[in-house]
């Protein structure tokens, strides 16, 4: 039996549960190929809850994530996100994440739900003299993957919000119905 996202309830009633990274996930709900044509010509919503995501705010925050990724994280405009590194000491990869600026000091870094314990550790061990503070919300907050070439009038529906106007790796405070 593994891990349980915020759904879960909703996926052991309607979808064909396996384990994912330590977590049970639907592969499908109706199908593969049905599915796969959704997304293809309406959009598809995924449950990516699993991965990990950490709040990483204070003075620091920016240097802490420029010596530990291989992007100029302080470089980023609130609301800017960008793909990069996790490095270890030796400039080898720990893994891939995605940061985004929420906020002057305020970050959220996103990684792979099978690095979640050591990514953490990873973080926690190197914030030692700086004026960071880390939290991790990947047990509770969900967080949703929507795809497909329909994705942008579907989110829009349920914000309010012209989603398309935000820029690629950005974001946006938004409420949903």
């Amino acid at each position: 039996m593994g891990k349980k996202t915020q759904v879960y309830e909703y996926h052991r009633k309607h979808g064909n549960i396996v384990d994912y990274a330590g977590f049970d996930l639907p592969v499908w709900f109706e199908g593969i190929l049905p599915e796969c044509r959704a997304v293809r010509t309406h959009a598809g919503i995924f449950d990516v809850s699993h991965m990990g995501r950490v709040i990483v705010d204070g003075p620091d925050a920016g240097a802490f994530l420029d010596h530990l990724t291989t992007n100029d994280v302080s470089a980023l405009a609130c609301g800017g996100g960008q793909y990069s590194l996790l490095c270890n000491q030796n400039g080898g990869i720990i893994d891939d994440i995605t940061v985004f600026r929420l906020g002057g000091t305020k970050f959220l870094v996103v990684y792979n739900a099978g690095n979640r314990g050591k990514d953490w550790d990873w973080l926690q061990a190197h914030r030692a003299r700086r004026n960071v503070t880390l939290s991790d919300v990947s047990d509770k907050v969900a967080m949703f993957a929507v795809q497909g070439p329909r994705a942008g009038g579907l989110l829009r529906d349920v914000s309010g919000t012209r989603l398309e106007e935000v820029e690629k790796y950005g974001t946006a405070d938004v409420t949903v119905n």
